[in-house]
C-alpha cells in the first residue's frame, strides 16, 4: 500500500488524504445517528415500561 501512495504525486496524496479523512467524517456521522437512534428506542422502551406499571397501579 505504501508503495503505491508513494507512487502518487504530492498533490494525488494530499486528495487522497482529503477524500480518506472525509468517509472517516460521514462514517462518524453515520454512527452518531445510528446511536442517537438507539438511544430514542431505549428511551422511548423505559417510558412504555413506565407507562404500563402507572396504569396497573390504577
Amino acid at each position: 500500500m505504501k508503495d503505491i501512495i508513494s507512487k502518487l504525486t504530492k498533490e494525488e496524496q494530499l486528495i487522497l488524504q482529503n477524500v480518506m479523512t472525509l468517509e472517516q467524517t460521514n462514517l462518524y456521522i453515520k454512527d452518531l445517528k445510528q446511536n442517537r437512534t438507539k438511544e430514542k428506542e431505549a428511551i422511548q422502551n423505559v417510558v412504555t415500561l413506565i407507562e404500563r406499571e402507572i396504569r396497573h397501579e390504577d
